[in-house]
């Protein structure tokens, strides 16, 4: 039996090496062994507690997803896909010089991975930048831009809160100054109520990017009011005394119409201001002045001006009344009512009349508004004093004293009565 074995040793190994590489040769045509590419495999952080638990944040600078070379047979490399394979590294293992940590890749598909015989990639550490954790509070404004539709204007504006708190690397938390939302209004006609992102930025006005740090809100509710507007009048009557001799020439408002907002239910119900003649109370002028009224102090809440200022300015126009002396001519006073048969003449040559008012009228008076007369009913025969009507215009000026003219009356009449009696009784 051993001979039979033996017998031609050589020859039979050799018979089993050649049936080994003839195997090997139709198994490598029939199931060549063939190199794969896969991308796209992101890469696990572990253990990444052993950082944060110390209060340290971190960013991946590089090796966050990669690319693998598989070597696999054919009829398993060519169903193998990026979510057959794990990749992971470990930050518990991270190398304090470098920051880095390496890449562990693994095939978890159970039927290919036995049949797999190399997985590789180009990139084999994960890359981090390492900071402290840092928190900040910060303030949030609000921008409101452009102009609302014709006939609106923007009106009052909030946001539900005007702080955010931040959490992330101390590099870029320290970086931010401020936040601040911004919204146009531009041609609007409806009020403003929703969610708004603020823009972080650093103290040379550069936007920060926050893609990497935490918010506590990452929108506020912003609400801004956009009203209809409309023009009313604004009426005034001061209520204005003067002192002795001065006299009020009126008033001029520095407006008569001003542009409101409101609700359009409130200003339907609104054509005019009528301020109160309390607005303006002023005892013994002597001099103009000009008196200031807000006008918001006389509108309802749920108005506003928005035409420009609320300040009405009333001036109130005083001049002091002056005395002027005008001097008449006796052939300037009319004789009125003397009986028949009867003449009369003025003895003197003129008279010197006293008129009291404001400069203005001075400058153009005309004596013929005077209209000097006498009125001689009843007078008999005889010499008088007369006095002279004159007519007072009140409301432009008036006569500071009477004036009298001597007339002479002379011519028969049919009273019975002596010249001495009637100029008795006269006098």
């Amino acid at each position: 039996m051993k001979k039979i074995i033996f017998n031609n040793i050589g020859l039979k190994i050799l018979a089993l090496l050649l049936a080994i590489l003839v195997w090997w040769i139709v198994m490598n045509i029939d199931d060549p062994l063939v190199k794969k590419t896969i991308s796209g495999i992101a890469v696990e952080l572990r253990n990444d507690d052993d950082l944060t638990d110390k209060g340290y944040i971190y960013e991946v600078d590089s090796g966050s997803v990669i690319s693998i070379t598989v070597w696999a047979p054919e009829s398993v490399a060519k169903d193998l896909k990026a979510s057959d394979f794990i990749a992971y590294a470990d930050l518990s293992q991270l190398s304090p010089l470098t920051d880095t940590a390496n890449i562990t890749i693994e095939c978890v598909k159970s039927d290919a991975k036995s049949d797999i015989k190399e997985i590789s990639s180009k990139v084999q550490v994960v890359k981090l930048s390492i900071d402290n954790k840092e928190t900040a509070e910060i303030p949030v404004t609000v921008n409101i831009t452009g102009t609302p539709a014709e006939n609106y204007v923007r009106g009052d504006y909030s946001i539900s809160q005007n702080k955010i708190d931040i959490t992330g690397a101390a590099s870029v938390i320290e970086k931010i100054v401020r936040a601040e939302i911004r919204y146009d209004v531009s041609n609007m006609m409806q009020s403003v109520n929703e969610m708004v992102a603020p823009t972080f930025y650093d103290e040379d006005g550069n936007v920060v990017d926050t893609s990497t740090i935490q918010l506590s809100r990452n929108s506020l509710r912003l609400s801004v009011a956009i009203n209809p507007t409309k023009w009313v009048s604004v009426t005034i009557n001061p209520t204005v005394t003067t002192a002795d001799d001065y006299k009020l020439m009126g008033y001029t408002q520095s407006f008569d119409q001003v542009k409101i907002a409101g609700t359009s239910e409130s200003l339907a119900n609104i054509t005019s201001i009528d301020l109160p003649s309390d607005a303006i109370e002023l005892e013994d002028v002597s001099e103009s002045q000009d008196c200031t009224v807000n006008l918001t102090n006389y509108l309802k809440a749920s108005y506003t001006i928005v035409s420009g200022t609320s300040e009405l300015v009333v001036h109130i126009d005083v001049e002091p009344l002056l005395v002027e002396s005008y001097t008449i001519r006796r052939n300037g006073i009319m004789i009125n009512n003397l009986g028949d048969g009867l003449e009369a003449q003025i003895e003197d040559s003129s008279i010197s009349v006293k008129v009291k008012a404001v400069k203005e009228v001075h400058d153009s008076f005309n004596l013929d508004v005077l209209n000097p007369n006498i009125d001689l009913k009843d007078y008999e025969p005889g010499e008088y004093e007369v006095p002279v009507i004159m007519s007072e215009d009140t409301n432009n000026y008036s006569l500071v004293e009477q004036v009298s003219v001597k007339v002479v009356i002379t011519g028969d009449t049919e009273e019975t009565q002596t010249e001495t009696e009637s100029s008795t009784r006269k006098r």
